[in-house]
């Protein structure tokens, strides 16, 4: 965790590192270190220790009426991002807190998804899900898809333990390979 308070303060200072694990960035929020500590905690029970950028930012204006949105932004080589891509998780800052921390678990769902290489977008119409490939779903469908009933089976156990403070001793979603 302090790796991350000090990338955090890195970054606010323009500075780039590149580690063997995740380097995570907030923006938007006025509880930072907060959100940090539930990152790193999520990220830690989800089995995520892989070198790569996490942004993630609240804002006032969210795309299509979303509360919470996660994607990959592939980038140029040598840009100083890990991989060449960056995760950008995006929450609608005008959730109150208890909605905040369950969409912010939910995302991080589909960030060691992104990441374990579970879940890759095509191009605007096609998704990979552990090697099945799925028409792009919208709206109420995509509530269906495999990627979302993974995340909302586990979202509020994310929380939970965060609220609780549980060490992490359960087995992680990170060894399930339930479709």
């Amino acid at each position: 965790m302090i790796k991350l308070v000090l990338l955090l303060l890195l970054g606010v200072l323009g500075v780039g590192i590149s580690l063997s694990q995740p380097t995570v960035y907030i923006s938007g929020s006025k509880d930072s270190l907060g959100i940090l500590a539930q990152v790193s905690q999520h990220l830690k029970h989800l089995d995520v220790d892989e070198n790569v950028f996490i942004h993630i930012g609240f804002y006032n204006k969210m795309p299509e009426n979303m509360k919470a949105v996660t994607y990959v932004q592939k980038t140029f080589p040598n840009n100083g991002y890990p991989n060449d891509q960056l995760i950008e998780v995006r929450i609608d800052a005008h959730l109150n807190k208890k909605r905040q921390k369950l969409a912010l678990a939910h995302e991080m769902i589909h960030v060691k998804q992104y990441v374990k290489g579970e879940l890759e977008v095509v191009n605007r119409h096609h998704i990979i899900w552990k090697g099945t490939q799925y028409s792009y779903l919208h709206n109420k469908d995509r509530l269906l898809a495999p990627w979302e009933q993974e995340a909302y089976r586990h979202d509020r156990e994310l929380v939970n333990i965060f609220d609780e403070g549980y060490p992490i001793q359960s087995p992680t979603l990170a060894s399930q390979n339930n479709p």
